[in-house]
C-alpha cells in the first residue's frame, strides 16, 4: 500500500483593514509569517529492498525544544523534483524514547531504480532538507553490475571525516556499514599532538572535544558498584550520552567545517550493522551471557541486571567454571542470574539509540522458542537475493 499523498497549499487569509471611512475588506492576502525554527540534522536511506526503502531524519524546532515536528517527506526519479511521486506527512519521536528522530517506510517502489528524496519543514515550505538519493535492489534474475563500499569504525576521534564527503560521487548502489557507526570513547585532543611519523605537531583541537560516555560499568571488579567515588551511567545518562555521540556524527567540528557524515549518509542506500561500541564496549556487547545483577547509578542499582557474571575460569563466583556458557544453563540457574544480557534494561535503552540513528526498517521481533538468546529479541537483519555480475 502506498503513503498517502498530500498536496501543499500556501496558507491564505483573510484581512481587514480599518479606515475612518469605515472598514475595506481584502481577499487572498498571505498571512505574515516568521521564518522557521526547524532544523535537519541529517537524512539517510536504508536497507532498500526492490521495492521498499526505509528513510530517516532528526528534526527539531529551536523555538519548540522537545516538541514532536512535522515534516513533509518528499520522494521523486529527479533531484529537482519537479514530478513529486509520494509526498507524506511525518512526525518526529521525542523524549527518552526517539530524540526528535523519525522513520517512514516507503512502498511500492521499483527495482533497480533511483530515486531522491527530501524533507520539508510543513511551517515554511520554503525550509528544506539536504536532498538524499538511494536504488532499490534489482531483481534476482536480473544480471546487475553491482558497485557498492563498506567499511566501519567510524571513531569521533577523526571528525569530521574529510574523505566521506568523495563518496557520494561514487554513485554507489549501495554501502555497508560493517558496525562501531559511534565510539563512546573521548575523542578530545590535549596538548599538543605529535605525528610521530612527520614529527609536526599540531596546537590543541579543543574543537574536537567530545567526552567519553558515562561508564556503563566496571569490567575489571565485575560487581556493578562504583569505586573510588565513581559514578556508572543511570538508564537515563545511557540514553543521553549515547544519543549525542550520534548527533555529532552529523555535525563540524569548527565554525564553517564539514558536517560530518551528513552528505555521506545521504549519498547512497545504506545497509548497518551494530558492533561493540554501540553497546558500550562494556558487558553490554556480551549479548547471549548472564546479566547478573543490578548495575548503575551511585550505589550501582539503578538498573536491575547488567552487571555481568564473572565468568573468568576459577573467578569468583564461577567455581567449576559454570558460567563459561550461559545457553547451557538450565532456565532456572539463567534466571537466577538475571536471564540474557541482551534482555538487560541498558542493552535495551542502548540498542533502541542505535535503532533511533540509523536506516534500518523496524522488523518486529524473533519467535525462536528454541532459542532463548534470540527469542523475543529486535529482529535486526533481512535477505536480499542478487544475481550481480562479474565486474
Amino acid at each position: 500500500m502506498k503513503p498517502k499523498t498530500h498536496t501543499l497549499k500556501s496558507a491564505r487569509s483573510l484581512a481587514l483593514t480599518l479606515a475612518a471611512s469605515g472598514c475595506l475588506m481584502i481577499m487572498g492576502a498571505p498571512l505574515a509569517h516568521a521564518t522557521s525554527t526547524v532544523s535537519f540534522l541529517g537524512i539517510a536511506a536504508g536497507d532498500a529492498s526492490t521495492s521498499d526503502v526505509t528513510v530517516w531524519t532528526r528534526a527539531t524546532d529551536s523555538a519548540n525544544l522537545g516538541n514532536a515536528v512535522t515534516v513533509t517527506l518528499q520522494l521523486g526519479t529527479d533531484n529537482t523534483f519537479a514530478s513529486v511521486l509520494t509526498s507524506q506527512s511525518l512526525t518526529t519521536t521525542t523524549g527518552a524514547v526517539g530524540d526528535n528522530t523519525l522513520k517512514a517506510n516507503i512502498t511500492g517502489l521499483t527495482p533497480a531504480t533511483r530515486y531522491y528524496y527530501r524533507f520539508v519543514a510543513q511551517d515554511d515550505t520554503s525550509n528544506k532538507s539536504i536532498v538524499g538519493t538511494f536504488k532499490t535492489a534489482p531483481t534476482a534474475t536480473t544480471n546487475y553490475p553491482l558497485h557498492f563500499a563498506f567499511s566501519g569504525d567510524m571513531d569521533g576521534l577523526i571528525r569530521p571525516y574529510a574523505l566521506a564527503t568523495q563518496l557520494p560521487n561514487e554513485n554507489l548502489d549501495f554501502y555497508f556499514n560493517c558496525g562501531d557507526t559511534i565510539y563512546e570513547t573521548a575523542s578530545a585532543s590535549t596538548g599538543s599532538f605529535n605525528d610521530a611519523t612527520s614529527s609536526l605537531n599540531y596546537p590543541d583541537t579543543t574543537w574536537k572535544n567530545s567526552p567519553a560516555v558515562t561508564a556503563t560499568g566496571s569490567s575489571a571488579t565485575l560487581n556493578g558498584v562504583p569505586v573510588g567515588g565513581t559514578t556508572f551511567a543511570t538508564q537515563a545518562n545511557l540514553f543521553h550520552d549515547f544519543s549525542k555521540k550520534y548527533r555529532e556524527q552529523f555535525l563540524p567540528v569548527n565554525t564553517s567545517g564539514q558536517y560530518g557524515l551528513q552528505s555521506f549518509y545521504a549519498g547512497q542506500a545504506n545497509y548497518t550493522c551494530l558492533d561493540n561500541h554501540e553497546l558500550g564496549n562494556k558487558q553490554y556487547i556480551n549479548g547471549g551471557a548472564p546479566a547478573g545483577g543490578s548495575v548503575g547509578g551511585a550505589s550501582g542499582t539503578d538498573m536491575a541486571t547488567g552487571r555481568g557474571v564473572d565468568a573468568r575460569n576459577g573467578g569468583s563466583g564461577n567455581s567449576g567454571n559454570v558460567n563459561d556458557a550461559a545457553d547451557a544453563l538450565s532456565s532456572g540457574a539463567l534466571a537466577s542470574l538475571g536471564g540474557f544480557m541482551n534482555k538487560s534494561t541498558g542493552f535495551q535503552t542502548l540498542q533502541n539509540v542505535f535503532m533511533n540513528y540509523q536506516p534500518i526498517k523496524n522488523r518486529g521481533t524473533i519467535s525462536a522458542s528454541s532459542d532463548p538468546r534470540t527469542d523475543g529479541t529486535q529482529q535486526q537483519y533481512f535477505s536480499q537475493s542478487l544475481s550481480g555480475k562479474k565486474m
